[in-house]
């Protein structure tokens, strides 16, 4: 009872002096640097973080029996730590500069280094354990900050533990380098004009062609789709697959095994059956087996309708190829692609003329404006990394009221991650009484425009938009006042279920 008493006056004298009389921090992004700059940065963010941590350490007893100066503490340090070095670590993602990408990478891989090492520090997980969590909120962070602490090793002998923070931090190693593997990979397939009989023209006219007349066709998802679809000879499409699925496998496969290794070594050292047990603890699901049996369960119902689907393939196959008696793998998309059209008069190439990109984005914000209430506001003149790059305010419709903000980065180039992802690049969180403004990234590679012709978007890629629109809503209309609570930061099998609704 004691113990509760000091720490509700202390929380009082907090409350009131963050309140009233500490102003919340700026927060700002930037994208231009000089060389090393990124690098000083980012080392600056994880010297701050470091001195923070040591001095939630050496607080005393009764201090430390305020929440916000033990576990709180702790998660606000860690919150900084991302609002400052996340912006710096999606460089590696977008920039167009490979030196700032560079740099970027090896900022994350110091990043992913250091946070092992809190989490297996004995002493700090024991100075936090002291704090007393008064609220829901306060008790679910403590609950999960726990948790992290626990399943980093905290039952470990100081032996093991040592063991453990060195593996660790080389699977942080691992996992960058393999991230900008892909990001860095400039491959591309050349093919004559005859290859690539039955692409669509808009397609043609937009690849770069080399001295010797053939197209320069890049393994950009935009670009692999186009001719898998499209192209009518099947070698093409079979060397264009293998140089997709082939991307940088020479030196991430050597990864991917090292990577697997350590992962088993982890789970196995944590006492877990494997890695997939290890990860799935505190989701939702609770166990692998449990997931195992989920997916058992699907590929028996969705073997029955492959089987029914690769008949139909093979049928039609047949009619363009007398004599075919199986299908191969770079068929699929092509075959599937040319039956929607002959047997439902369904072309994406036409489909796409009724998506221009613009439409889609107009489109995409009266739905979302409908639903939750908000206005969404282009930023003129605001700095960005790239050409083509914009940059939105989502605010409150009743009243204006500023809420968050995200960019729309769509356009492929060399360079930039592959696929499509939503980043959170400053999160929700509450900084000393006040919330601050959120900041999140559409990354994706869409249809790009041509020297005549708009970008026009096929129905697949007005799905993708939509998605990760769904996990932008989710990172920048939330609520909670930590930043590892709010936004994306929920169990990791329900990331998706925002974005899905």
């Amino acid at each position: 009872m004691k113990r509760l008493l000091i720490a509700l006056v202390l929380s009082a004298l907090v409350y009131v002096s963050y309140h009233y009389f500490t102003p919340p921090p700026p927060i700002s992004i930037r994208f231009t640097f000089r060389p090393g700059e990124l690098t000083e940065l980012c080392d600056a963010s994880i010297q701050r973080a470091k001195e923070t941590v040591e001095k939630i350490k050496g607080r005393n007893s009764f201090e430390l029996l305020l929440f916000s100066r033990s576990v709180g503490s702790f998660e606000q340090t860690l919150a900084k730590l991302g609002d400052e070095t996340t912006p710096l670590t999606f460089m590696a993602s977008v920039s167009k500069e490979a030196a700032l990408r560079a740099e970027s990478t090896a900022c994350e891989e110091k990043i992913g280094q250091l946070y092992p090492t809190f989490f297996v520090d004995k002493v700090l997980y024991r100075s936090l354990h002291r704090g007393i969590p008064l609220t829901v909120a306060e008790r679910r962070l403590a609950h999960e900050t726990f948790r992290a602490f626990e399943k980093n090793g905290m039952n470990l002998d100081d032996a093991k533990l040592s063991h453990l923070r060195e593996l660790k931090q080389k699977l942080a190693t691992l996992q960058t380098k393999f991230s900008k593997n892909l990001n860095d990979d400039k491959s591309s397939v050349l093919f004559t004009p005859a290859e690539l009989t039955g692409v669509p023209e808009a397609f043609l006219k937009r690849l770069v062609r080399g001295s010797d007349g053939r197209y320069i066709v890049t393994t950009k998802s935009t670009d692999y789709l186009q001719l898998m679809e499209n192209a009518k000879s099947s070698a093409a499409r079979k060397r264009m697959m293998f140089a997709y699925l082939n991307r940088q496998s020479t030196e991430n496969t050597k990864l991917l095994e090292e990577a697997l290794g350590t992962r088993a070594e982890i789970a196995a050292l944590l006492g877990y059956p494997s890695w997939a047990d290890l990860e799935i603890d505190g989701r939702m699901a609770k166990s692998a087996k449990e997931v195992q049996h989920f997916l058992d369960g699907l590929r028996e119902k969705l073997t029955i309708r492959k089987n029914q689907d690769l008949e139909k393939l093979l049928a039609y196959k047949k009619q363009i190829e007398p004599g075919a008696k199986s299908i191969d793998p770079q068929d699929i998309a092509y075959l599937a692609d040319q039956l929607k059209k002959k047997s439902y008069a369904f072309d994406e190439e036409k489909v796409a003329e009724y998506f221009p990109a613009d439409t889609v984005m107009d489109g995409l914000f009266k739905v979302y404006s409908k639903l939750f209430g908000v206005s969404f506001i282009e930023v003129k003149d605001a700095p960005v990394w790239a050409e083509g790059v914009k940059l939105y305010e989502i605010r409150e419709k009743s009243n204006e009221r500023l809420i968050g903000y995200f960019y729309k980065d769509t356009i492929p180039r060399e360079g930039k991650y592959g696929h499509a992802a939503a980043f959170s690049l400053i999160a929700e969180r509450t900084i000393r009484g006040r919330t601050s403004k959120p900041i999140s990234s559409i990354v994706a590679n869409f249809t790009p425009p041509s020297a005549d012709r708009p970008s026009l978007l096929t129905h697949d890629e007005v799905e993708t938009l939509f998605h990760e629109f769904g996990h932008i809503m989710h990172q920048t209309l939330s609520t909670a006042p930590y930043a590892s609570l709010s936004g994306s930061s929920v169990a990791q099998d329900f990331v998706e279920a925002p974005s899905q609704m």
